[in-house]
């Protein structure tokens, strides 16, 4: 039987291993600590010492059958470490110190002691790629600054990474500040902003716009802009200024074509018959226009001398004539005495009509 034991510090205890397949024991001393030295290669027949070996005896493998097994490098027969500092199972000259948090970018799956480890900085991952960049723009989204990018912009932001709409420009013509580039009348309209144009309130071209005076256009007196009069009581499109009253009626005799009020003033002019005895005797006519007739008064009974067939109105006087002529006697309406009452005599009345008696 053979032993092997490396240098080390070691307090040796017994153990009695038992090879069954040859019915022999090996009594093996191990269990190493730092409390004794042992350096040598030794057969315990050859080197027993019942005082440094208590209960070995050499004769129990005087006949070596080399069946015994012996313990890996620094490992005990029942597998363990003979040094484990740390007690994790892992003897000291296999451990492997590296970062063990698998979150690191410098973690090592083969590390059995914690060490050092790398993070990536936040946002970021291990290849300093941004975790989250939504518009691609190599910024990480946490480190994104919303502002005004416009380098022409009143409120331009040189730290801003991502344009945000709130850019504000000055109007035309005028610096951030509000002020007019340039204002040659001082008026506080810039230049290039002026208008030119009516700036009277009253006149039809007034331009509320207009910021210079311009040339004006005023509506004629009495109208207003649109043309319409400005006072027109009786609205027949004249204005009560140009009013001009007489009489408008064209069938009055003191028509006035420049009238365009009517003051009541009109006349009119009634011809007829103004003789009220006659016939045709006209109450409303002013002017006699010599038409009187007496036709319709006589004698309507038809059997008299005098019957008047046109009559509608009687007078009571009628003449009834004897059968034989009277040259004695007088027949009226026989003016010219023939013996006949016609148109003769009717003329000879009308010759004398409107013509005064004389005493």
């Amino acid at each position: 039987m053979v032993i092997h034991f490396v240098q080390a510090q070691v307090d040796i205890t017994l153990e009695e291993y038992t090879e069954s397949t040859y019915g022999h024991t090996c009594r093996l001393y191990a269990n190493f600590n730092e409390t004794a030295n042992i350096t040598s290669v030794f057969a315990p027949e050859a080197i027993y010492d019942s005082q440094t070996w208590p209960g070995l005896d050499p004769s129990d493998s005087a006949d070596d059958d080399a069946s015994c097994t012996f313990a890996d490098f620094d490992y005990d027969c029942g597998g363990n470490c003979l040094f484990d500092s740390d007690a994790d199972g892992i003897c000291d000259h296999l451990e492997l110190t590296g970062c063990k948090d698998m979150t690191a970018c410098n973690y090592d799956e083969l590390a059995t002691d914690s060490g050092y480890c790398v993070y990536p900085e936040v946002g970021y991952d291990c290849a300093e790629n941004c975790l989250n960049d939504s518009d691609e723009d190599g910024v990480c989204d946490i480190y994104e600054i919303g502002g005004c990018m416009d380098g022409s912009a009143c409120n331009f932001d040189p730290n801003a990474s991502d344009s945000d709409g709130s850019c504000v420009f000055a109007d035309p013509g005028l610096d951030c500040a509000g002020n007019c580039m340039f204002d040659e009348d001082l008026d506080g309209v810039c230049d290039e902003l002026e208008i030119t144009g009516c700036i009277d309130i009253t006149a039809c071209s007034f331009n509320q716009l207009a910021t210079d005076p311009g040339y004006c256009e005023f509506p004629e007196a009495g109208y207003d802009c649109t043309g319409t009069c400005i006072t027109d009581t009786d609205n027949d499109g004249v204005c009560d200024m140009f009013e001009t009253f007489g009489c408008i009626d064209p069938d009055a005799n003191n028509y006035d074509s420049c009238a365009t009020d009517d003051d009541g003033s009109c006349e009119f002019f009634v011809f007829g018959c103004t003789y009220f005895d006659a016939c045709n005797f006209n109450a409303e006519a002013s002017f006699d226009d010599g038409l009187c007739n007496w036709e319709c008064f006589g004698c309507m009974n038809s059997s008299a001398e005098n019957y008047n067939p046109d009559a509608t109105e009687d007078t009571g006087d009628c003449i009834f004539c004897n059968e034989e002529f009277d040259t004695e006697s007088i027949c009226i309406g026989d003016l010219n005495e023939d013996g006949i009452r016609g148109t003769a005599d009717l003329l000879s009345l009308l010759s004398y009509f409107g013509m005064l008696c004389e005493d």
